[in-house]
């Protein structure tokens, strides 16, 4: 096992039923999305299905290699506990903020909570960027897609 790490078997096994499982779910709520009646172009069906396909298929990828108990490439190196919480609370706190701060604050936390996990001490120049990507975004998905997204200010983009 020179160079390997033995991550394969049941760990992987189960990192892929719950990423498939993760795909099924978003699949479901997917197709529970309103989509208007005479609307022929691309729809708000059409990332989250996307997405939930790539979940299902990297889900089913997984489940069959921790299966066959395949080895992953690797020198086994320790997970990085607080880079995850910090991700994982910036995932949580887009998603509380959605509704409440609108679509580009809640993303600005977001984009911003994943470089704090990479510990960049440039925090100033990160959260400017994580703002301007997130403006970017809306203004593609606002009035590039014509998607409805959930603002601050009635009206504005932010």
């Amino acid at each position: 096992m020179d160079g390997e790490s033995a991550a394969g078997g049941p760990a992987l096994l189960a990192l892929g039923i719950v990423t498939f499982l993760g795909g099924l779910v978003l699949a479901v709520a997917t197709l529970n999305l309103p989509t208007p009646s005479s609307y022929a172009g691309v729809g708000a069906r059409l990332f989250p299905g996307v997405a939930s396909a790539g979940l299902i298929l990297v889900g089913l990828w997984l489940a069959f290699q921790g299966w066959r108990t395949r080895h992953v490439p690797g020198t086994g190196e320790p997970v990085d506990v607080g880079a995850m919480a910090v991700m994982v609370g910036g995932l949580i706190a887009h998603m509380l903020l959605l509704e409440r701060a609108g679509f580009v604050i809640a993303s600005t936390v977001l984009f911003f909570a994943v470089t704090l996990a990479f510990r960049d001490r440039r925090w100033w120049l990160n959260l400017a960027i994580a703002l301007v990507l997130a403006l970017l975004t809306r203004i593609i998905l606002g009035y590039g897609l014509g998607l409805s997204l959930p603002t601050l200010l009635p009206g504005w983009v932010i």
